[in-house]
C-alpha cells in the first residue's frame, strides 16, 4: 500500500497524489477504512490487510501527548508519564506531535474540499470531534511505525519513497542479528526511478548463518536509531543491561547547551547563524533510507558510548569550539572565525590550547548535569509507587527508566574519557 497503488482508487480529477504526501494519503486511506470495533475493514481492495493492523496505540507516547492537548479527552495513564521523560526525548516527541497535526490539517483540508465519492463516503461530518482525531491518529501511527523504504521516485531521498507491506511488517526490530535483510532494487542500484510505476517489488534475504525455528519471532533492523528515536517513533527502546548501554548509546544535550552554555546573548545569534549555515547547529532534520527504513533523521549535539568508553559528537565539539573562539575574541566576525573554519576543513588540528580546554571543561560540566538529573529521575521512579495494573504502564515506565539509565551511563563514560585526556 503506497502512493502509487492508492492513487488508482480515487477519481483522477481530485488528483489525490498531488494534494497529499505519501504519509498523508496512506493515513487518510486507513482513516477512512478503519475497522469498526472487532469487525474487519470494509475496504474492498486493502480490507484484509487493514484488518491485520494493530487496533490500539494507547501505549504509544504520541497518543499520550495528543490526549494531553485535547479537551474532553479520556484520562490516559500515559499522560502522567510525559512528566518523567528526559527533556531531549520530550522535545523529540513534540516534534513528532507537530508532524502529526500538520498531516492531519492537510488531510482535513483535502477532505473538506473534495466531493463525496465511493471512497470518501465514510468520512464523519465533523472532522474536529475527539473520536475522529483519534481515528486519524490510529491511522497515522500505523503508517509511522510500519512503513518501509520503497523506491518509487527518481530521487532516493524523496519522502514519497515508502510503502506498507503485508506480512513483512510483522517482523520486529533487533539491533543484533536480523533474520531478514532488504535487498537493493534495480532502481536503487542504478539510482533511478523504477520503470514500473508501482516500483520494482520488495525483496529480502536471510543470512546463511541464521536459523529460524517454528514459532520463532522474525526480526529485522528498523534502522540505526538511538533509543530516543525508537521510543518516540515506535514506542519502545533497545534492552539495556544493568552495566550500561552497548556501544551506540546516545544522549542529546541540546537543551543543556542552550540553557547553561550559550548564555552570551550578544554573540549567540551570530554564532548560531554560522553554525546553521555550516550544518552544525543542534537539531537538523534529514531524510534518508538506511536498512530499508525511511524517515526523518536528526543530527544533534550528542554524547555517545563507544567500545572504549564514550565521546562527544563531532558536531558538539565543533559548535563549542566556535562559541569559545567568539567569546575569547568578543566577536564572531569572519576574520575572527577563520581559525575555526580551518579546523573544520582539516587545515589545522585545533584553534588553540585554551580553546580546547574550554570545550572539554564544558563537556565535563554537561556530563555532571546529566548525571545529576538522571540519578534523581532513577531514584524517584514513579512505577515503584504506582498502584496501576495496566498491562503496558509498568512496561513503559521501565522503558523510560532505560532512557534515564542510558543518559547516566553515557555521561559517566564521556566524563571519564575527557578527564583522562582522551583525544577525539
Amino acid at each position: 500500500m503506497n502512493k502509487m497503488t492508492l492513487r488508482r482508487l480515487y477519481p483522477p480529477d481530485i488528483r489525490v497524489d498531488k494534494a497529499l504526501s505519501a504519509v498523508q494519503l496512506i493515513s487518510m486511506h486507513l482513516f477512512i477504512w478503519r475497522p469498526k470495533a472487532d469487525e474487519d475493514s470494509a475496504d474492498p481492495f486493502f480490507g484484509p490487510y487493514i484488518s491485520t493492523l494493530p487496533r490500539d496505540f494507547g501505549s504509544h507516547p504520541l497518543t499520550w501527548l495528543v490526549l494531553s492537548k485535547l479537551d474532553n479527552a479520556d484520562d490516559s495513564p500515559g499522560i502522567s508519564l510525559l512528566d518523567n521523560l528526559p527533556p531531549s526525548v520530550l522535545a523529540a516527541l513534540h516534534r513528532l506531535h507537530t508532524r502529526f497535526w500538520d498531516d492531519w490539517c492537510k488531510v482535513q483540508i483535502f477532505l473538506k474540499k473534495t466531493p463525496s465519492n465511493a471512497f470518501i463516503t465514510q468520512v464523519p461530518n465533523s472532522l474536529e470531534a475527539l473520536d475522529v482525531v483519534m481515528d486519524f491518529l490510529w491511522a497515522w501511527l500505523n503508517v509511522n511505525t510500519r512503513c518501509l523504504y520503497y523506491r518509487l521516485k527518481h530521487a532516493d531521498s524523496d519522502p514519497d519513497n515508502l510503502t506498507m507491506c503485508p506480512i513483512l511488517d510483522f517482523a520486529n526490530h533487533t539491533r543484533g542479528q536480523a533474520h531478514l535483510i532488504p535487498v537493493p532494487s534495480t532502481s536503487d542500484i542504478w539510482n533511478a526511478a523504477p520503470v514500473n510505476l508501482i516500483g520494482d517489488g520488495l525483496k529480502v534475504i536471510s543470512p546463511d548463518d541464521v536459523k529460524i525455528e517454528e514459532n520463532d519471532e522474525i526480526l529485522l533492523t528498523y534502522g540505526l536509531h538511538s533509543n530516543k528515536t525508537l521510543f518516540v517513533e515506535y514506542g519502545f527502546v533497545n534492552p539495556m543491561s544493568k552495566d550500561g548501554p552497548s556501544p551506540g548509546g546516545e544522549v542529546d544535550v541540546q537543551d543543556l547547551i542552550e540553557k547553561y552554555v550559550f548564555t552570551d546573548v550578544r554573540l549567540v545569534e551570530a554564532v548560531r547563524v554560522i553554525l546553521v549555515t555550516g550544518g552544525y547547529w543542534g537539531y537538523v532534520s534529514l531524510f534518508a533510507a538506511i536498512n530499508g527504513d525511511l524517515r526523518s533523521y536528526s543530527r544533534d549535539w550528542t554524547l555517545h558510548s563507544t567500545p572504549d568508553g564514550g565521546q562527544p559528537s563531532w558536531r558538539l565539539i565543533t559548535a563549542l569550539r566556535l562559541y569559545y573562539l567568539a567569546i575569547g575574541a568578543g566577536s564572531a566576525a569572519e576574520d575572527t572565525v577563520q581559525p575555526w573554519r580551518d579546523v573544520v576543513a582539516g587545515k589545522r588540528h585545533q584553534i588553540s590550547y585554551e580553546n580546547e580546554q574550554s570545550w572539554r571543561k564544558t563537556v565535563v560540566f554537561l556530563c555532571e548535569m546529566l548525571i545529576g538529573r538522571a540519578e534523581k529521575a532513577i531514584a524517584s521512579d514513579p512505577a515503584q509507587k504506582s498502584s496501576r495494573e495496566d498491562n503496558w504502564t509498568r512496561w513503559m515506565s521501565g522503558n523510560i527508566q532505560s532512557l534515564w539509565r542510558e543518559e547516566l551511563f553515557v555521561a559517566r563514560a564521556v566524563k571519564e574519557c575527557i578527564l583522562r585526556g582522551d583525544e577525539f
